[in-house]
Formats: C-alpha cells, structure tokens, sequence
C-alpha cells in the first residue's frame, strides 16, 4: 500500500484508540487528510461512486439492508434484548448521525482504500479481501464486529465494483448497523 494510505490507516487508528477530547483533533486531521488526498488524485464522480444516476439499479442493496436490519430487530424481539434509544437525541437525529457515519465509513473504504489497492495489486479480488481486512481489523478488539465488517467489507467492495454507488452501500449499512446497535441491542453477541 502506498504511505498516502498507510498514513490515512494510522490517523484512522489514532482517531479510534485516542481518548477525548484529543480525539476529536486527530478527527479533523484524519479527515483533512482523506479528502485532501483524495482531491489530489482528480477522481469523477462516477468513480467515486457518486453519481444518482446509478442509484435506480442499486436500491435492492438498500432493500436488502432493511430487510437484514428487520431480521436483527425480529431477533432482538424473540431475545427480549429490545431496549430504547440512549442519549437525549430523538430518533430522527440518531438516525442521521448513523447514515452520516455509514456514509464517511463507507467512503474510506470504497473511495479510499479500495480503489488505491486496485491500482497496486494484480488482481480486483485480492483489493477487496485487502481492503475488507483492513476495514475489519479497524473493528478490533470486538470479535464479533470483525467477522460481522469482514464480511460486510467483501459484501460492499463487490456491489460498489458492480453498481459504482455509494448512496445505496451508505443507506444499506446504516439500515442494519442501526438495527443491531439500537434500538435492538445484542447484548448476548456484543458483550
């Protein structure tokens, strides 16, 4: 990988293992350096997979995460591991934060990672299992979360190679990771 990138993953690291408030300053610097990299590089929108145009043909992606995400609520149902949503923020704004967040992870490892690894390595599926491991060991040390972003990062390089949108990959994570997180918390698979 290129040092552009092997600096983005160490801001990444800093960013998530960092105490606050500092944490909040490597923020800025992390995303400072992903969109001035990023910018560098002179990529279209359809290539960063942000054009609406695309979006018709790939919103089963986002059908597909609302419906995982439903299964996740039916389970925490059956569980009786349903609890309300914490904080003081309504659902509306949890839920803005979620596709906000889904959106900016998705980003890192679409537009980021993944079209970097496709310029240096020979094969496409060697980039997608490279840059679904380097999204998945961002998720340590919660085992659970590093198969679940494993399998997510493979799942999500696929479609956006096949379907060039991020809107779709962005509101499908954001659908399920939701559901798991709140209001139906795993408590038996996350703790």
């Amino acid at each position: 990988m290129t040092s552009v990138a092997l600096i983005c993953y160490a801001l990444i690291f800093l960013v998530i293992w960092t105490p606050r408030p500092t944490q909040r300053f490597i923020f800025w610097i992390a995303f400072a350096w992903i969109l001035a990299t990023t910018l560098v590089c002179r990529p279209d929108a359809n290539t960063l997979g942000l054009r609406l145009s695309s979006l018709r043909s790939s919103l089963w992606i986002t059908a597909g995460g609302l419906f995982f995400g439903g299964i996740l609520v039916g389970i925490a149902l059956e569980l009786h591991t349903l609890h309300p949503l914490h904080g003081a923020g309504s659902l509306e704004l949890h839920m803005a934060g979620y596709l906000l967040w889904a959106f900016e992870q998705q980003f890192i490892l679409q537009d980021y990672f993944l079209l970097r690894l496709l310029r240096i390595l020979p094969k496409e599926s060697a980039a997608v299992i490279t840059a679904a491991v380097l999204f998945s060991a961002a998720h340590l040390p919660n085992l659970v979360l590093v198969v679940a972003t494993l399998v997510w990062g493979i799942v999500a390089c696929a479609l956006f190679l096949g379907y060039r949108n991020l809107y779709a990959l962005d509101w499908s994570m954001a659908s399920w990771v939701s559901a798991w997180r709140f209001p139906c918390r795993m408590r038996l698979l996350t703790t």
